[in-house]
């Protein structure tokens, strides 16, 4: 399972590409599951920020 958040959810999507078109040819991807979560920030503003999680299996 791979999870990632904000920014980071294009190189979780880089990552299992990677990773099926260069190391684990026989890899599949199960899920994709999207959401956004409402966090509070350091100044205390609320903002949503996107999150993804893949699910992969051989």
């Amino acid at each position: 399972m791979i999870r990632a958040r904000g920014r980071n959810v294009c190189k979780a999507v880089d990552t299992v590409e990677t990773l099926r078109n260069m190391f684990l040819k026989d890899l599949k991807v199960k899920s994709i599951n999207i959401y956004s979560e409402e966090v509070v920030d350091e100044q205390g503003k609320k903002r949503r920020v996107s999150s993804i999680e893949i699910v992969v299996s051989r």
